[in-house]
């Protein structure tokens, strides 16, 4: 799978390589606090994670993407934003969006770009006919992420840390494009 790319941003699809920087962002706090419920996430959860993404990729061209901030020419020194993607939604048949960010890089607008990007290719090379979003209702930042990209709200569910609202996302429903491409 290629790479897709924002003005800032290189995504790229995640790799057995990524285990440990992504232990390390999911496992901060402020991280894991939504997406996985405050738990602390083990080294097996990211390798099935990401073998789950690996073969989802493979499969059907939608998984995870690390976050990548070139710092020069040498893309070996990109900075790791965070990572987000499409994953198997968890409350029954679908795809969703899932988006992760260093704190360092909140309130930058990289979580705009990726999801952009991803919602591109979900949406062109890919051919889904929807993406889901589940939010946890006291997680502002990301509710006011799905309502930039112009997402319905499509109904609310129980989640471990209290309600989840659940939106849908679909080709041209008011949602921005930022020009993210494949490479």
């Amino acid at each position: 799978m290629s790479e897709l790319r924002t003005g800032r941003l290189v995504l790229r699809p995640v790799a057995r390589t990524d285990e440990v920087a992504l232990r390390a962002l999911w496992n901060q706090p402020d991280v894991r606090r939504f997406l996985f419920d405050g738990r602390p996430v083990t080294a097996e959860q990211i390798a099935g994670l990401v073998g789950d993404s690996i073969a989802a990729m493979a499969a059907h061209g939608w998984g995870l993407w690390v976050l990548l901030e070139p710092r020069d020419e040498d893309e070996d020194s990109a900075r790791l934003v965070g990572a987000a993607g499409s994953v198997a939604w968890s409350g029954g048949a679908g795809v969703e969006l899932w988006c992760s960010l260093d704190p360092a890089c909140w309130g930058q607008g990289f979580a705009r770009e990726a999801a952009a990007a991803i919602l591109d290719h979900a949406f062109g090379p890919v051919g889904l006919g929807e993406v889901l979003v589940e939010v946890d209702e006291e997680n502002a930042a990301s509710l006011r992420l799905v309502h930039w990209l112009g997402a319905a709200e499509i109904g609310v569910r129980p989640g471990d840390l209290g309600p989840l609202r659940v939106f849908r996302l679909s080709p041209g429903h008011g949602r921005p494009r930022l020009g993210g491409g494949l490479v």
